[in-house]
């Protein structure tokens, strides 16, 4: 399936990929050679700044305002049809958990999912599959309503969510002739929010597990006006271009710290400009808890790296790029997560001209190369962030390779194969 994007001008701290189908495939499986075809587009959200400083992601239909941790500034949403007949609901993508949920009404007029107007819409018993697996990690917690429906209370990016039940119901693609996927899945009662969250992780319950879908893939575009992109389910016609690195895996399955659901990679090595860090290779492996594991996300904005690594990524950015040091701002130390910012005023854009890129090299040699237009972020006015973090400003336990050191680049999620693919590419070109 591939989903095509069109954008209004970017601006931070936040970006929402919205997609919408534009293509029919009628077979009821995804053979090697399909792809489906759907056009995106960003939106431009507040930039409020306390956006930067809470878990809360709260999202209108189309327009502004939203609310939202750093974690959750960037969200790639598609729109989706559920239930019979069918009805248009806004998912974010997001490749870091299995855990699908939508927003669920009873009232005729919501714009949220409305059950009750279903006709393949179930809940699920008790006894079903999905009520026997709580989470180790303690994130879902299950348990038995008087009506023996399966209900679960849910916290997502540190967040407690209102509970809600399990249900199942039919998933498609809107504007095309596909049948659909029966898919088990959260259903959120009472809720604010507008937008569900479609989970793409390896977990049992991920949609990509459940649809039994080989692969997808997209490609973000650029911060330019009326920018398009693309995002691909099933085979891409552009595989040929890719670079693949393996997904990494480790034998120990006991390890507390350690996703084993995420899309996680072994970096090999960074460089600056030229000059290849002196980075232990034992920095990028999993300790004997499990943390210290690289994860590829389409829900974080920001790339944020292990302590040993960034340390040295910040010092060797600082000191190739020293007209910068004189700029250097102490009053937004750690605004959204990033602790390296600049006062440049309405010069930024001169500063990035003269800046040098950060290379990440993972497996096999495979290079993601951050381009120095991807290296500053405007996150006030006249306010630049060097858009690399470390983990501890966030309290996170695993590097995290975010959406903005994505854009302009293909990169594809490949189930089958277990392995990501990169490849640059121009992406407001690709529709």
């Amino acid at each position: 399936m591939v989903f095509s994007v069109s954008s209004l001008p970017f601006s931070l701290p936040a970006l929402l990929l919205v997609f919408s189908l534009h293509v029919s495939t009628p077979t009821a499986h995804l053979h090697q050679n399909q792809s489906f075809s759907f056009p995106i587009f960003t939106l431009p959200l507040s930039g409020n700044s306390s956006a930067l400083s809470h878990f809360r992601h709260s999202v209108q239909l189309i327009s502004p305002p939203m609310r939202n941790h750093f974690l959750y500034q960037s969200a790639l949403s598609a729109q989706l049809a559920i239930g019979s007949p069918p009805q248009i609901q806004y998912m974010m993508l997001d490749t870091a958990t299995d855990f699908t949920w939508v927003p669920c009404g009873s009232s005729e007029g919501d714009p949220i999912f409305i059950s009750t107007s279903s006709q393949s819409f179930s809940p699920l018993s008790c006894n079903a599959l999905a009520c026997w697996f709580p989470r180790e990690d303690g994130s879902i917690l299950i348990s038995c309503s008087s009506q023996y429906i399966c209900q679960y209370s849910f916290t997502y990016t540190n967040i407690n969510q209102p509970r809600g039940y399990f249900a199942s119901d039919v998933i498609n693609f809107p504007q095309t002739n596909y049948p659909g996927y029966r898919i088990t899945f959260g259903c959120r009662s009472n809720s604010t929010e507008l937008t569900g969250v479609l989970g793409l992780n390896l977990g049992m319950l991920s949609f990509v597990k459940q649809s039994n879908i080989p692969r997808f893939s997209y490609c973000i575009p650029g911060h330019k006006p009326q920018a398009r992109g693309t995002l691909v389910i099933g085979n891409n016609p552009n595989s040929a271009s890719l670079k693949y690195t393996r997904l990494q895996s480790i034998g120990n399955k006991n390890l507390p710290y350690y996703d084993y659901d995420a899309y996680s990679l072994k970096i090999q090595g960074i460089m600056v400009g030229n000059r290849v860090l002196s980075i232990l290779s034992s920095v990028f492996e999993p300790g004997h808890m499990g943390a210290g594991q690289t994860i590829i996300s389409s829900a974080t904005l920001f790339t944020h790296l292990v302590m040993d690594a960034y340390r040295e990524v910040r010092r060797e950015f600082l000191r190739q790029n020293w007209k910068l040091v004189s700029k250097v701002s102490t009053m937004y130390a750690g605004l959204g997560g990033l602790d390296l910012c600049f006062e440049l005023g309405s010069a930024g854009s001169n500063y990035i001209e003269g800046l040098s890129g950060v290379v990440l090299v993972f497996d096999g040699g495979v290079e993601l190369r951050v381009e120095k237009d991807k290296l500053l972020a405007e996150l006030e006015p006249g306010l630049w962030c060097f858009t690399f973090g470390g983990t501890d400003l966030v309290g996170l336990r695993a590097s995290i390779i975010g959406t903005y050191h994505q854009q302009d680049l293909w990169v594809e999620y490949d189930i089958d194969g277990a392995a990501i693919g990169f490849a640059p590419a121009d992406c407001s070109k690709l529709s």
